[in-house]
This record gives structure tokens, sequence and C-alpha cells, in this order.
């Protein structure tokens, strides 16, 4: 293939040698081009005549469907504009790429080839505004010919490219005889491109470059150019940094006549800032945009921002989220955010939230695969990963997201040169106390489906607020650790949502409703109620926490709060041991990151233990995940497992005697199984016996079931505690009526406590003492009192018998006036009212089977006639 004479002698001159004019022609296909075949490629055009015509020229083949004819005499276009270089009509425009590749571009075939057969590849564009065939932050380097710093909308174009490519953008040098040569004229010149490639700059850097090559321009040149400028620095650089090159720009041209006000209002016309809320809702949704979106599961949109490098999440309508947002836009741009522009934006990115992945959120601690992570909330947003391996380490960025509530404060960095025994120490307990408090501090670090309620009960000067303090700052701190107990869901759901480790301090009361919200919080609490200024919109709470409930006395009367509950009784504080607060919470502060990294290796130790299963409990209690946490905790870490069920089970007995003490019909339950034996009947024949074991102003009280469903109702909460003192409540139905029936009766009180193996502690139950048995004579104590059970409950009795008439040795005393015993943990004495005898029956009414152990009665106890009887057992 051969060129026309007159496009051989144009590459000749624009330098180009044989050899390189026969590389042109055999490896890159350019070749002549006579009217027809440009036609039939697609190079036309549309003269002034309005008729489509096609020149002749040299063809320069971008790629297999994209090229450039160089026209063998300049066009003249419609509107009377000349062109010398033509593309095809209806083709997107493509670049050209040597073969090997390039980083460099510039505008023109021959251009491009003259640098790559000068030893520095380049490619070629169609044109400076043709930019964007390239890929996006590609980093290519634009190059251009001399007359661009004189051109304002090449300069433009090339500012744009070099922010399209994130590359550099280098116009050459003037080259004399030649005021807008390119690249073949630069080299013919001997200009050394590789050395000029050095002195490539970045958009902004050839901005701040511009006015400086103005030098010797008239004004009437300088004006139009000083004011693409302005426009172009509004465009690319914050607002301040803005005002501050129009100032230099004017104070380098003033003699032109230059004014601050003319360049600022250039700039904001370039940055498309005119003052209205949508330009400001669309700055605002840029920098959103350079967020990572995404929802939760419940719809719940979010943004990881980086902020100084370090990874944020925040919930996308929180204050937080929108103090960034404001300040990112007044740091750039100087500009202050109105409501509207600030709600449109935020709508926009909800909408792109909702289009991103759905991920859960997490409140201080979080699971992900084997490894428990804990939030240190501190500034560099740093969290604990603690491995199921048995190791631990600070981690700057987790794969689970942590959010942060407003009240919450950071965890201490944790070192590796404390003790539990420092914590010991600061709470001030030992033995069971101990156990209980460290194996509940260290399971509430992890994400558990449950939780235990702890309750500090203890008297004045015990510190058991000091103590609640403590544990709050080594497991969750925040502002206002110490919290009211709450009766409204709301309240307490608003409370749960901004806190790991709840506390409430100084309770003295816990009424229904208060300890129904304790025990959904401990197992699973949910909570929903119409959100604000919506109609059918609901807002939602779901949340599972652990808790602390400070208290003098035990205050859980309830069954089910009593379930979940571990009860730990905090000794006084002995005069001589009392600090000041301030002593204590420096002391507090300076073991807080040694301790805080001893319970990381403890639970570390207790991961392992569990991830390799080395302890199996056959058995557990209803808190299952903590008791086999626990378990596991003490095992691992030396703790002593065996004491740990042991003060496990004995917390539990407390809190369930306390229940059966609160109940009246528990107490009236116990006292009529005593004296009469198994029960079976209906609800209401059993609610007016009951009645009969009651005072009078019990049964008047609000406590005293109304209506026999009340009583089953009752019945219903107490059967596992009356069950675990030796006393089954069951329903049956009555064979042809079909009629409901209730059964009480007498059982033998279970083993419910857990237990490890062949290694657990067992109590062997001692047997129980006899009385003189029936048949004996007056003064050989009672006549009818075969046996105490060692194991019943330590009572403590209120009850008052009274009788009309005196007995005598054969009779039977059967006028029982009065009637009341609570269950108690409290020995007491029997005493024997004067001048009555017990008689046949009384055998029942000192038969009482229990399942805790109770202060036996000894067998030679005197019981005389002469003493006055005031309580039975």
């Amino acid at each position: 293939m051969t060129l026309h004479s007159h496009h051989l002698k144009h590459l000749t001159s624009e330098g180009f040698t044989p050899e390189q004019i026969e590389t042109l022609i055999t490896d890159y296909g350019v070749r002549s081009l006579t009217q027809y075949e440009a036609k039939e490629l697609g190079f036309r055009y549309k003269s002034e005549s309005g008729d489509w015509e096609s020149p002749s020229g040299l063809l320069f083949p971008f790629t297999k469907t994209f090229a450039q004819i160089r026209c063998d005499s300049p066009v003249v276009r419609a509107k009377g504009k000349s062109a010398k270089y033509l593309t095809q009509v209806g083709r997107k425009s493509q670049a050209f790429t040597p073969k090997g590749g390039c980083s460099i571009y510039t505008e023109g075939f021959k251009d491009a080839m003259a640098a790559t057969f000068a030893g520095v590849p380049c490619g070629a564009l169609a044109g400076v505004s043709h930019y964007k065939c390239l890929s996006e932050g590609c980093g290519a380097t634009i190059v251009f010919d001399s007359d661009g710093w004189t051109n304002p909308s090449v300069f433009s174009s090339l500012i744009s490219a070099g922010l399209w490519l994130k590359g550099r953008v280098l116009i050459l040098p003037p080259i004399e005889g030649h005021p807008k040569g390119g690249m073949c004229e630069y080299i013919r010149a001997g200009g050394d491109l590789s050395a000029l490639m050095e002195t490539a700059m970045t958009p902004v850097e050839l901005l701040e470059a511009w006015p400086s090559r103005w030098e010797g321009l008239p004004a009437h040149k300088i004006v139009p150019l000083a004011a693409k400028a302005a426009k172009i620095a509004g465009k690319i650089l914050p607002r301040g940094e803005a005002k501050a090159f129009n100032r230099r720009l004017r104070a380098l041209h003033k003699a032109t006549g230059l004014t601050v006000d003319t360049l600022d209002a250039a700039s904001r016309q370039g940055s498309g800032n005119t003052g209205t809320s949508e330009s400001c809702a669309q700055k605002l949704i840029q920098i959103g945009q350079r967020c990572n979106l995404f929802r939760t599961e419940d719809d719940v949109p979010f943004a990881d921002v980086r902020v100084d490098g370090v990874r944020q999440t925040h919930r996308l309508r929180s204050a937080a989220f929108r103090r960034w947002l404001c300040q990112t836009l007044y740091r750039e741009t100087e500009d202050a955010a109105n409501s509207e522009a600030l709600g449109a934006a935020m709508n926009v990115l909800e909408a792109a939230a909702f289009e991103g992945e759905a991920r859960e959120v997490f409140i201080r601690t979080a699971k992900h695969e084997d490894s428990i992570y804990i939030d240190l909330a501190n500034e560099n947003w740093e969290a604990v990963k603690i491995a199921a391996d048995g190791t631990w380490a600070v981690v700057s960025e987790p794969p689970v997201r942590f959010v942060r509530p407003a009240t919450m404060q950071p965890l201490p960095s944790p070192t590796r040169d404390g003790s539990l025994e420092d914590l010991r120490d600061l709470l001030n307990v030992s033995g069971d106390e101990w156990i209980l408090l460290i194996t509940f501090m260290l399971y509430s670090l992890c994400p558990q489906p449950t939780y235990p309620v702890l309750l500090l009960s203890a008297c004045r000067g015990s510190g058991k607020t000091t103590a609640a303090e403590i544990i709050k700052s080594l497991v969750d701190p925040s502002k206002a650790g110490l919290i009211d107990l709450s009766a409204d869901s709301r309240q307490a759901g608003v409370s749960g949502s901004h806190r790991w480790l709840m506390v409430y301090d100084n309770v003295s009361h816990i009424s229904a409703a208060q300890s129904d919200i304790l025990s959904r919080i401990s197992t699973g609490f949910g909570f929903g109620t119409r959100t604000l200024f919506t109609d059918d919109d609901e807002t939602t709470f779901e949340l599972t926490r652990p808790q602390i409930i400070t208290a003098i006395d035990h205050v859980v009367a309830k069954d089910d709060l009593s379930d979940r509950l571990i009860t730990v009784n905090l000794p006084e504080i002995s005069p001589e041991k009392r600090r000041t607060k301030a002593d204590v919470d420096a002391e507090v502060e300076r073991k807080r990151p040694g301790i805080f990294g001893a319970m990381l290796t403890a639970i570390a130790a207790t991961l392992r233990s569990q991830h390799l299963g080395r302890v199996k409990p056959p058995s557990l209690s209803r808190m299952a995940d903590y008791a086999d946490f626990s378990i596991h905790a003490t095992t691992a870490n030396a703790l002593g497992h065996n004491d740990w069920l042991r003060a496990f089970n004995e917390s539990r007995e407390l809190a369930r005697q306390v229940v059966l003490e609160a109940s009246p019909i528990a107490e009236a339950i116990d006292l009529m199984i005593t004296r009469d034996g198994d029960f079976k009947g209906t609800s209401s024949v059993l609610l007016k016996k009951l009645e009969a074991f009651a005072e009078d102003s019990v049964v008047r009280s609000r406590a005293w079931p109304r209506a026999s469903n009340s009583l089953s109702r009752m019945l219903n909460r107490l059967k596992p505690d009356l069950r675990a003192v030796g006393i089954e409540v069951s329903d049956t139905r009555q064979g042809g009526t079909g009629a409901r029936l209730i059964a009480i009766a007498k059982i033998e009180a279970p083993d419910i406590s857990p237990k490890i193996s062949s290694q657990s502690s067992q109590m062997e139950n001692p047997e129980p003492e006899t009385l003189p048995a029936k048949g004996s004579s007056r003064d050989d104590k009672c006549d009818d009192i075969e046996k105490v059970s060692s194991h019943a409950p330590k009572v403590s009795s209120q009850s008052e018998l009274g009788c009309d008439d005196k007995c005598d040795d054969n009779e039977a005393c059967d006028d029982i006036v009065t009637i009341k015993k609570p269950i108690s943990s409290h020995p007491q004495t029997i005493d024997h009212r004067e001048s009555q005898e017990i008689c046949d029956d009384s055998d029942d009414i000192f038969s009482l089977i229990s399942g805790d152990p109770i202060l036996a009665l000894p067998s030679d106890s005197k019981i005389d006639g002469d003493d006055e009887f005031e309580g039975l057992l």
C-alpha cells in the first residue's frame, strides 16, 4: 500500500523517516483516501450550502471501528467554521493506544506516533475534550500543544481531563516559529521529551501556575482568562482556597482593573453555588456518597464514615452523622447547610443506603465466626478481638460494625500486667460472693442470648453503689451509668438502646410491672410504639442486656424475676477500712487497664475451654447459658467450679424462699398440707379451704385472690418454687364430668443443682430426727409427733393457736382459731401454751416437707405443759 505523494511529503515534513512511514503504513494502517472512500467510511460534513460532502485526505486509524482523517484542504462547515480534521459521523470517540500500551496521551495521531518513535510511548485522542473515552481514574498524563496556556476553553478541558483521569497535565513550552506547536514540532526542535514529562502538573498545580503565563498579554485578553481561572477555581477548590486564589490573581494583574468581587462571582458560578438549597443539597449528597452506606435487617440506614483515616459507623439519621456532613461541607466550601438542603440530602442518602448490603450493627460486644469483639469506644474506634484459641488482641477495624450512643464512654486500653485479684480487692468481696461476681462480669462482656440479673444486697455502708460503679466501669462505662428503674416499656427501651450494662441503684421496691420489664430485658425485650409524626409507622426496640440492682433489702419477690436472679450480699465495710471516694476512684482508674486485660485473658481461656469441650455438664439450670459459661470459666481459670455450683444453688434457693415468703397463698398451702395432708378438689373449694389458714387481714388484702381463676394463675406461677420445697401442684380432670381439679401433694424435694460429671459437690442429706411416737404420756412430750425433716426450710413462726376449752389427754384439739406461718429461713423454738395438750391431729401440723435444709427439732427436746405454745412448725 502506497501513499499519495502529497501525503508522503506531509509526513516527511513532520519529521518521520521513511522507515517510520513504512511502519505507519504496514503496522498502523495509515493510508490515502479518495472522496468516495472517505464517504464509504463515514467521513462527512455539512457544508455552508447545507449539503453533506466528503473530503479526500490522509487516514489515521485509532481502532478497528474509529478513525480520523486529515483533509487535503480545510473544509468549511455550516456557520462558517473551518476544520482540518474530521471523524466519522455517528461513531463514538475512541482513544488510540500504540502497541505495548502507554500512560501518556496527546491530541492527534501524528503527535502520538512522533513521541512513540522518540522512545516515549504515547496514545492519541481525537480532541482534548474527548478525554472521557479513557477510563476514569486511570492516572494517565495528558500532553497538549503550547497554545493551551492562552486558550481558555482548551485550558478548562485540560483541567477537567486531569480531574477525570486523576492524573497530570503537561502543556508544551512555546516553540519558536510554531505558536501552536505539538509533539512533532517539539521533537524536531530537539526537545528532550522524557525530561519534559517530569514537569507535568496536577490540575490544581496547573491552575496555580496559569496566571503567571499571561505576562505580556494585553488587558483585554487577561480579563476573560482571569474570569475563566476564577470559575475553574470555584469548581475544583474549596471555597476558602478559591477566595485566596482570587486575591492572588487580582494582586498579580491589578493593572487590568480586576476586582475581587468580580472574581468571587465567577468562582460562585463555577461551583454552581447560587445560594439555592438545591445546590447545597447536591454538595451534601456528593459528600455523603463518599461513605459506605448500608442498612440493617430491620431497614435502619447506617453509614461508614472515614474521619482522619479512622472508620466510624453512624446511624444515618443520627446527630453525629448530620454533624459530620455539615462540618465537611463547611470545611470544603465554607457553606452552611440549611435545613431544607440537609433534609433533601438525607432523603437521597437514605435511598442509597437501601440499595446497599444489609448487615447487623452492635453495641459494645459482638460475635463473628468463632471470635468475640468488644468495642473499646475510644477515639480510634478500636476493638478487642478474643479468639477461640485462647488469645486476644486490639484491632483497628473489626469485621463487625459497632454503633456508639452519645452516652457511651471508652473502656481502658487493656494491658497484660493486671490480675483478677486486684478487682477482688477493690470490690471487697471473698468466697461465694467473689465467684458469682466475677462470672457475672465475664459473662456480661460476651454476646449471649440471655443474661442473669445481679442483685447487690447489703446494709448501709457496704459499698453497694461503689461496687456497681466499678463493675460498670469495667464492662460498659457510660454517662449516667446508674439509672432509675422504670415501669414504662418505652423508657426501658430507650435506656437499653443507649447502654449495654444496665445498673439500677438504690432500689427500695420493685412493682409487678418493673419486675416484668427486668425479666424481659434479661431474656429478650421487645417493644413497639408509633413513630412520632406518623400515622402507622412503628418504632421498635429489641434488646437483651445484663442488669444490676443495688438494694438494702431483697426486693425481688416475683417468681419470674427471681428465677433469673444472682444474689450477692456484700459485707459491711469496717470503719478502719473506709476510704474517700476520690481515693477509691483514683485506684480504680490506675488499675482498670490491668484488670480489664486480666478479664480478657479469663474470657479467652473460657472460650478455648468451650471450643475444646473440656467440660460437659450433664444437666443445667434454667439459666443454662450462664451456667455453662460459668462452669467453663471457673474450670479454665482455676476459680473453683464446685464452689461456684454451691454458691449458685444457694443464691437460687434464697431467691426461691423470698418468693414463697412473699406469697400468702404459698404460706397457706404449706400450713394446709402440713396439717391435713394431700388435697384434691376444685379451685373454688381450695380457695375456701385456704382462707382458714390465713388471717382475716390477709384474706381481705389485695394479695389474696378474689376468685378461683385468680388462684389458678397464682398456683401456675408458684408451681416451680413449691415443687422445689417438696410440694407438687398439678391439674387433673374428674372422671365422668371432666371438671378441672387441682391436686396438691407432698413429694421429695428434687435436687435441681447443675453437676459436672462426678466432680460436682454433692451434699448428703442427714437422716431426719424423730420425736417421741404416738402413745407417749403427757410428760413424754406430744402424743403424735412423727417426724420433722432436717431438710425443710428454716422457718420463723408467727402462728397463734387458741382453744376455747382445755383438752384431755385423749381428746383431739380441733378448735384452731388462727394459723399463720411464713416460710422463712430463720430457726425458731417451739413452746406449748399453758394447760394445752398436743392431740392426735397435731402430727399433720408439725409435718412440713421442703427442699431446703432446716434446723431439726432435737430428739431430746422438752415440751412442758406449763409453757405457752406460741408457734407451730
